[in-house]
């Protein structure tokens, strides 16, 4: 059974219930939230320095960097769960 995943910031979790709704109605069965990586509110940047390069980190739009760590952070979910 195939998995989706909704990249979702805990506090737009309204959004999540009308996505979830519409896939339900497609017919996906396998629905999971991820919660999503805000990034106007990160401050410390060591849980995500594998992730990260030096300029990214330091010049990207903070929005655009909350997107790109939630993407890795739910591929490295993914694949630790593929392997195990």
């Amino acid at each position: 059974m195939v998995k989706t995943y909704i990249i979702n910031l805990d506090h737009e979790k309204d959004k999540f219930n009308k996505v979830n709704d519409l896939l339900k109605d497609k017919n996906f069965i396998n629905i999971n939230r991820f919660s999503g990586i805000y990034g106007k509110t990160i401050v410390d940047f060591q849980p995500y320095q594998k992730y990260l390069g030096y300029f990214f980190k330091y010049y990207a739009p903070r929005g655009a960097l909350g997107t790109a760590l939630s993407h890795y952070t739910l591929l490295d979910q993914i694949y630790s769960e593929c392997k195990s």
